[in-house]
């Protein structure tokens, strides 16, 4: 990487950085709920289970990276209230959400939520080795695995009441199918499992994690276009005609990294193999401006033109590995391409952070929302950390 551009990433990391040290940590234990594009905290907003763990995850990787204790703080006072106002002592398992007064808001836990909370314990456990923590991410671990998981098509079960008995409406979000397996929390489950499987090397979690690859190449990636299907029933039948570009390229390195955690030559190569075909497929989405569209519906070819931050952080870190993996030039073109995008476009200038994304008319999206219960601080501070830190 031209020491030019990697200034330029470790410049803007320090810029996202600094943004939610200043504006969102609150006046006691917690950080606040949301903030708009003016930098102005909504002090009553709920507190979302993946604003907070990925709250976690950010600061205790700039801490590892930077060794800096002002991020160290941030990430303790993070994980803290995780412990003391999202955990369910009773049940086990995490909150979706917390009212501002950090009182149980939404108790339904969501596997995509959990999986969060063990990825971000893992990156806290990296940086203060304590047992303790990676003792609860592995306990988190086995709930999952014992409350969760299909017994008899494999996979995972997106959601559950607060004693994890079924519940009616187990969607994610308002925009997402109601129904029992979904590739995005498969994608993060698997995301999670990597991690704690390179901090704990568990032979029951690397077990999990083997299974959970061949679910990807066995049951989500489309063998016939490398997309993946978004949406299933519980005997793994496709109900979903919609290819997402952003979850397409971050599976197509995520999946890399998995592989690499488990550490077995011949599914490298099997994956490897098939995370170049996504990549590829993926980059169906790029625009002629450089940046990533959203999504296209297959069955009618209505594309999204809208252009979210994190499908173009995401897709900056697959053509790295890309890159990594064939030297084509190609792929540092397009990742030159998306940061222009990303410079030009999404990143606030005079305010600082990234905008939720624009139209296709330039208008912002979701100018209520710089930070909120999905507007964190992960895809874009994970990705410019892996251009920056990943060995290449």
């Amino acid at each position: 990487m031209p020491d030019l551009l990697k200034t330029e990433f470790e410049n803007e990391l320090k810029s996202i950085l600094n943004w939610w040290s200043q504006f969102m940590p609150d006046n006691a234990a917690g950080f606040y709920g949301k903030a708009d594009i003016c930098n102005v905290v909504e002090e009553s907003a709920e507190r979302g289970l993946v604003l907070y763990s990925r709250l976690l995850y950010t600061f205790s990787k700039a801490a590892y990276y930077l060794k800096e204790e002002k991020y160290s703080s941030l990430a303790d006072k993070a994980y803290n209230y995780l412990r003391n106002h999202f955990y369910d002592q009773e049940n086990q398992g995490y909150y979706w959400s917390v009212d501002a007064d950090g009182t149980p808001k939404d108790t339904i836990k969501k596997t995509y939520g959990q999986s969060f909370v063990i990825y971000s314990f893992c990156a806290y456990y990296d940086l203060n080795q304590q047992q303790e923590v990676l003792e609860h991410a592995i306990d988190l671990f086995h709930t999952i695995e014992s409350k969760t998981k299909d017994p008899q098509f494999g996979g995972y079960i997106e959601a559950f009441a607060k004693d994890w008995q079924p519940v009616d409406d187990i969607r994610l979000s308002d925009k997402d199918a109601n129904l029992p397996k979904s590739m995005n929390t498969h994608l993060h489950v698997l995301e999670a499992y990597t991690a704690l499987y390179k901090s704990s090397k568990e032979t029951s979690v690397g077990t999990a994690l083997a299974v959970l690859i061949n679910l990807f190449i066995q049951h989500i990636v489309c063998h016939r276009s490398y997309h993946l299907h978004l949406f299933f029933t519980l005997n793994w039948t496709v109900a979903s005609s919609i290819w997402s570009y952003g979850h397409d390229i971050e599976a197509s390195w995520l999946l890399i990294k998995a592989a690499d955690a488990y550490d077995d030559a011949g599914m490298q190569k099997e994956v490897y193999a098939v995370s170049l075909k996504i990549l590829e497929a993926s980059l169906e989405g790029i625009d002629s401006d450089g940046g990533m569209l959203y999504e296209i519906d297959y069955s009618n070819n209505h594309l999204n033109t809208e252009k979210h931050w994190w499908p173009q952080a995401e897709a900056m870190v697959g053509c790295l590995y890309g890159y990594q993996q064939t030297a084509d030039h190609k792929y540092y073109e397009l990742l030159k391409g998306l940061w222009s995008y990303i410079q030009q476009n999404l990143i606030d200038r005079s305010l600082g952070e990234w905008y939720w994304g624009k139209d296709e008319n330039g208008n912002i999206l979701h100018p209520d929302e710089k930070a909120g219960f999905w507007k964190c601080p992960y895809h874009n501070s994970r990705a410019l950390m892996e251009l920056i830190y990943n060995k290449y």
